[in-house]
Parts: structure tokens; sequence; C-alpha cells
């Protein structure tokens, strides 16, 4: 599970104990508590809400949504949903970001691969040029999405795009990106 807990700059009392209390959610989600995790994160959004503190409550419904993907993939679809207008309204583009990237992943798990892509893209046009981390985990999100509706052609020329950021960031996992593109090479080969 990939969490972001964005620091603001100045940090006061409240803000580290949510800090703390959020660390230990995605510890208890790590290790398969999420019952626990959930529970951590609901006690945290409350105190969030009534200390109106929007940006926390932001961030703290997506991690919601994530430990929800666990248990009850309606109630994480909701979360991702009630925190997108709110990321929309404060401004937090990383947040909105993160609820496109979980919500497009669902509705490809879901075999809506049009609207998954759909997301995908509004996420990568959200994206920062610089952000290459990102970038290349959105964009192999979109290849699943892309292999859902059999489009190989388009998978490959993804993969490329990823091996190349692969390289330009010297991400490990370019041997694995490269096996997934001789895989879809061969694919449409055969076909």
């Amino acid at each position: 599970m990939d969490w972001a807990v964005d620091f603001l700059s100045t940090v006061n009392k409240d803000d580290v104990r949510i800090i703390r209390d959020t660390l230990e959610a995605k510890l208890k989600a790590e290790s398969g508590q999420y019952g626990e995790a959930a529970r951590i994160l609901w006690e945290i959004l409350v105190q969030v809400r009534h200390a109106k503190k929007r940006q926390w409550e932001c961030i703290t419904m997506v991690h919601m949504g994530k430990v929800y993907r666990a248990l009850r993939w309606r109630i994480a679809e909701q979360l991702f949903e009630d925190a997108l207008p709110l990321a929309e309204e404060i401004g937090f583009t990383h947040a909105k970001v993160m609820c496109l990237a979980e919500l497009g992943e669902m509705k490809c798990q879901w075999g809506q691969f049009d609207e998954a892509l759909d997301l995908f893209g509004k996420a990568l046009a959200l994206l920062d040029e610089s952000d290459m981390e990102n970038r290349r985990m959105l964009m192999l999100d979109t290849v699943v999405a892309h292999e859902g509706l059999d489009d190989l052609e388009r998978c490959r020329s993804l993969l490329e795009e990823v091996i190349t950021i692969d390289r330009q960031i010297g991400c490990e996992d370019v041997e694995e990106d490269m096996a997934h593109l001789d895989r879809i090479v061969q694919a449409i080969g055969a076909g």
C-alpha cells in the first residue's frame, strides 16, 4: 500500500499526533489488521473534521479508502468519490490524483476499462511533468486497462515509455517492465 502523509510547513502537536496515528494505521493495514486500521482512521477523521483541518480530512479519507479496499469496496469507492470534490475545493492536487488513480484501479478490477482509462487520464493530466515516479505508476495502471481492452499496440507503446522513465529515474523494476513488454510483443506477434 502506497501512503502519503503531507507535512505542513508549521507542524504543531495536534499534527504530530495525527501523523503518528496515521502511520500506526498504515502499519496495522500492512500487517493485515484492516479493521484496526479503519478504526484508527475513523478516529482521526472525527478529530480533523471537528478541528476543521480540511487537508487532513481529505488525505485521511483517501487513506481510509485504501484500507476499505481490503474490507468493503463500495465504502472505499464512496470515500474516494467524497474526497475528490474536497480535494478540488481546497486545491489539494496530490489527493485528487490519488483518488482518481485508486478509483481507476478499482474500475479496472471490475472490468470497467474505459472508465478506468478516463480516470487515469485525468490523474496523469494533473501530475507535474517532473513527477516521474507517479507518472510511471499511472502509466502501468493504464497498461493494465489497455490489456483488458485487448489494445496490445497501445500497451507496447506505453511500456516503451515506462522503460524510458525506468532508466531516467534508476528504477529497479526495469527488468520486470522489459519482461512485460516482451510478453506484449509476443502476444502481438501471435495475434
